[in-house]
C-alpha cells in the first residue's frame, strides 16, 4: 500500500520505488517512509496551524484560512521519477484521507472521541479542502491513480455511525476530495468492514476498493460480484499479511486469490497487493524490510501464473 520498515530519507525512498520495480510491481505506490498522517499533518504545524505533542499526535492552534502543500515526498519522489523518465501515470499515489488525520488532532488527551474527527464543523471546513487540494496538485503532477487512505472510516461506521456523521456526509467527503479529479481513483480501509460500511462504499465517487482480505477473512462476505457490478467498483485485495515477517508460500497465496476471482469474477479484480503497508514491520528488525520485499515477489509471481 506504500509504507516500508525504512528509515525516512531520499535514497531509502528510492531504494524501495526501485526494489518495488525490481519485485515486478506495475502500479507501484509512492513510498511511505514515515507515519502516514504525519506526512500532510507535520507541514501543518511547520504552518502554525497545528501542535505536535508527541506520538504521532497533535493540538489545535488556529485552523483558520487555507493552508499552503508542503510535502517533501512529492519533490523527492518527482526528482526520482524524472531522473529514470518513468511514467508517472502508471504510479498510485496514497494521500491520508480527512477522518483519519483529524482522529490524530486532539483537543485534549483521550484519543478518537476527543479529537477533531468528533467536530463535523471543522472537518469539512478544513480537513476537507485540505485533502482535496492536495489531490488536486498531485493529479496536476500527472500521477494516474490517487488512492484515499481512511482506515479510521472502518471505526466511525458499525452497526451506527459515530458523532452524528451520516452516510451522506462520508460520500460528500470523497466527492468533495476527488473534485476535479481525473486519475483512476481509489480508497484504502483496512481492518474488518462493517456491512453497513460496505454497502456505503458501493456510493463512493471511484473503482478501486482496496481492503485488508488475508487477515480479515470476514471482508470477504462483505461484497459480492453484484453489488460490485452494480456499483461499478473493482476489487483490489490484499492477499498476504501485512502484520507477520513469515513470507507467505506462493501456494497458499495462490489457493486464496483463486478463491477471490472465482468469487467476485475475473473482471472485479485487479490491484493486488498486501492487506495494508509494511511499516508496521520495522520494529521486527532490519529483516523486516527483506520480508516486505519477498511478500511482493510472492504477489507477482502469483498473479503473473493465474
Amino acid at each position: 500500500m506504500g509504507s516500508y520498515p525504512l528509515d525516512h530519507s531520499i535514497n531509502n525512498l528510492r531504494k524501495a520505488f526501485l526494489d518495488t520495480l525490481d519485485a515486478g510491481i506495475t502500479i507501484p505506490p509512492v513510498p511511505q517512509l514515515r507515519l502516514f498522517t504525519d506526512m500532510y499533518l507535520e507541514p501543518l504545524a511547520e504552518m502554525g496551524y497545528l501542535e505536535p505533542i508527541g506520538r504521532g499526535k497533535y493540538r489545535p492552534i488556529d485552523l483558520r484560512g487555507e493552508p499552503q502543500i508542503n510535502i517533501e515526498e512529492v519533490d523527492w519522489f518527482l526528482s526520482i521519477a524524472g531522473e529514470m523518465n518513468f511514467d508517472l501515470s502508471k504510479v498510485r499515489f496514497p494521500i491520508t484521507g480527512p477522518f483519519t488525520l483529524a482522529s490524530r488532532v486532539e483537543i485534549k488527551e483521550g484519543g478518537i472521541f476527543n479529537s477533531l474527527v468528533a467536530d463535523k464543523k471543522n472537518l469539512f471546513e478544513f480537513f476537507v479542502p485540505y485533502v482535496a487540494k492536495i489531490s488536486r496538485e498531485i493529479n496536476s503532477k500527472g500521477f494516474g491513480y490517487i488512492f484515499i487512505d481512511e482506515p479510521v472510516v472502518d471505526l466511525l461506521i458499525g452497526r451506527r455511525i459515530l458523532f452524528d456523521y451520516t452516510e451522506e456526509d462520508i460520500v460528500e467527503s470523497y466527492e468533495k476530495v476527488f473534485s476535479n479529479v481525473r486519475a483512476k481513483r481509489g480508497t484504502h480501509i483496512c481492518g474488518k468492514l462493517s456491512p453497513k460500511l460496505a454497502n456505503l462504499l458501493m456510493k463512493l465517487p471511484l473503482k478501486y476498493l482496496s481492503h485488508e482480505f488475508y487477515n480479515s477473512r470476514s471482508n470477504l462476505e462483505r461484497f459480492s460480484r453484484e453489488k460490485l457490478e452494480e456499483g461499478g467498483k473493482i476489487i483490489s485485495p490484499g492477499i498476504v499479511s501485512a502484520q507477520s515477517l513469515r513470507v507467505e508460500s506462493k501456494d497458499e497465496v495462490r489457493r486464496f486469490l483463486k478463491a477471490i476471482i472465482e468469487r467476485f469474477g475475473e473482471e472485479r479484480v485487479d490491484l493486488v497487493s498486501g492487506d495494508c503497508g509494511f511499516g508496521g514491520l520495522k520494529s521486527a528488525g532490519p529483516e523486516a524490510y527483506e520480508s516486505a520485499i519477498r511478500k511482493l515477489r510472492v504477489i507477482v509471481e502469483v498473479v503473473r501464473s493465474i
